[in-house]
């Protein structure tokens, strides 16, 4: 009897989530976490006001705004992600070094800016790994997103305290400079020789299962999903609810990514005891997304979704209140938990509701509005820091979005496309 069976070599898919968990570890790791560990420094050196280094995310976030409908429907084409890997690695090295030579602040703009945001947006944004993952699986999609998701927390683990060494054994000028040879020997090799958009590009499907023969009908039709073109996706009405609660879930990760450390020493904390607080950040983020991804395959996403951005509101309010270490331990704790999901849940959303094919397209025409709150809230909460001294309006902010946030999933039903 002719039956389905699994290959006996590792399915490439896994290989290639390896790929685009590297991207994601340099990228968000260096690019969010990492800065964190310079704002002060850089901030005392140049005399930079606060709102003038976090400006650099604000840009970032509009370059991948706009770099988005470009690289969207790129990612849908055979060669497309193996490219913009490559290109990403290499504009990486560029910022990275150059951003330690920086006097004034419109060359970080341009180096760390300008130039980063052109690298982060594909190795570390969603458009470009959480498509390429989604068209690699179906049934265990899930827990690769989960694990994909493991990336940025494990570069929080990493960068944290190493820019921390780098800082103080070196220099901020120095940090740069060293990191700047990470995006070359770890997104630049991977991405050359495994990268690939799809497995039907070389003859494989979703998830490593091998057809045979004839059975090969019966197959396909178990993996086959409703797949939406953008024209169809912008008109249902989840898709926009989606597009506002994880807006506002991005908003606070924004602002707590980067000043989570100089709020902590904001607190009376040492920058060693806030770092280590960072690190417990991602490390609690990391195993959660774990438990998410499985938690994505058993329940609807949009319950998933929902709980996240609860508990997220409870640790912002946990933080508002917040005075010593044990309880910035509790924030972080929750926080992490909470905020863990979110790269989890929206490359499952996207793509258990819209379908594998044109989630490129989708996601990158979208990414101006879905950067809205990530890109901006770090500068409008160093604007109320620089004004009144203190982040906890912003916080109040942060934490009513997400509460909103919560409810908008919850209405946020999957879209039922008729077929003619």
């Amino acid at each position: 009897m002719n039956q389905k069976k699994q290959k006996p070599k590792i399915f490439r898919g896994w290989i290639i989530l390896a790929v685009a968990i590297a991207g994601s570890f340099t990228g968000t790791g260096i690019g969010a976490y990492g800065l964190s560990v310079f704002l002060k420094a850089m901030s005392s050196d140049l005399r930079w006001s606060r709102t003038a280094v976090s400006g650099v995310v604000t840009l970032r976030a509009l370059i991948m705004a706009f770099l988005g409908p470009v690289i969207g429907p790129f990612v849908d084409r055979e060669y497309g992600p193996k490219l913009l890997y490559v290109s990403a690695a290499i504009i990486g090295f560029a910022s990275l070094v150059l951003s330690g030579i920086v006097n004034q602040v419109w060359q970080f703009y341009l180096f760390g800016g300008i130039f980063w945001g052109l690298c982060q947006g594909v190795v570390s944004g969603h458009i470009v790994a959480g498509s390429v993952v989604a068209k690699w699986f179906i049934r265990y999609r899930g827990r690769a997103m989960g694990i994909l998701a493991t990336g940025g927390s494990l570069g929080g683990i990493v960068f944290v305290p190493l820019c921390a060494f780098l800082i103080s054994s070196f220099g901020w000028r120095s940090a740069w400079m060293i990191l700047g040879i990470l995006p070359l020997v770890l997104i630049l090799p991977g991405s050359l020789l495994f990268m690939r958009r799809q497995p039907e590009d070389i003859g494989l499907f979703p998830d490593g299962i091998e057809i045979v023969n004839d059975e090969k009908n019966n197959s396909q039709n178990e993996i086959r999903e409703n797949n939406w073109t953008l024209k169809e996706a912008i008109k249902t009405r989840s898709l926009w609810f989606m597009v506002i609660s994880f807006n506002l879930m991005g908003m606070s990760i924004g602002v707590l990514a980067l000043h989570q450390v100089a709020l902590f020493t904001d607190k009376g904390l040492s920058i060693e005891a806030a770092s280590l607080l960072a690190t417990s950040f991602s490390t609690v983020s990391l195993i959660s997304k774990f438990f998410w991804g499985i938690l994505c395959e058993k329940i609807p996403i949009r319950f998933v979704t929902a709980s996240s951005l609860g508990i997220a509101a409870i640790a912002i309010g946990t933080l508002w209140f917040a005075q010593d270490f044990s309880e910035l331990l509790i924030y972080t704790i929750l926080y992490g938990i909470g905020a863990g999901a979110t790269a989890v849940v929206q490359n499952v959303m996207w793509s258990n509701y819209y379908g594998r094919f044109f989630q490129g397209t989708i996601r990158g025409v979208l990414t101006p509005l879905n950067l809205l709150g990530p890109g901006l809230s770090p500068l409008w909460s160093a604007w109320i820091f620089d004004v009144y001294g203190t982040y906890n309006p912003a916080l109040i902010i942060l934490l009513v979005g997400c509460g909103i946030g919560a409810i908008l999933q919850l209405l946020a039903t999957p879209p039922v496309k008729i077929h003619d």
